[in-house]
């Protein structure tokens, strides 16, 4: 039996599509074995950027520290900044 996809094998598929909130238990991130789900690498593999988001709530410890113990790390190529409209 294939491990469940996560959304990263829809719309954010294409090289340079963006997978937010990577680290979220919400898209199986990780298996019930808590092993990273395939479908997370080989979105990498097809040029995928993963993302952590805002970090508020969609991140989970328990889904980023084994993801990232596994070699797994989010990450963007430009960093973000936030600034007020004011």
């Amino acid at each position: 039996m294939s491990a469940p996809s996560p959304n990263c094998s829809n719309r954010s598929s294409a090289p340079g599509g963006i997978y937010t909130h990577c680290y979220s238990p919400f898209r199986q991130e990780l298996l019930s074995d808590g092993t990273l789900n395939p479908a997370m690498r080989n979105g990498r593999k097809r040029g995928v950027i993963f993302d952590v988001g805002h970090g508020g709530g969609s991140f989970f410890w328990n889904i980023a520290v084994p993801a990232t113990k596994q070699g797994f790390l989010a990450g963007t190529p430009f960093p973000l900044t936030f600034t007020s409209a004011a």
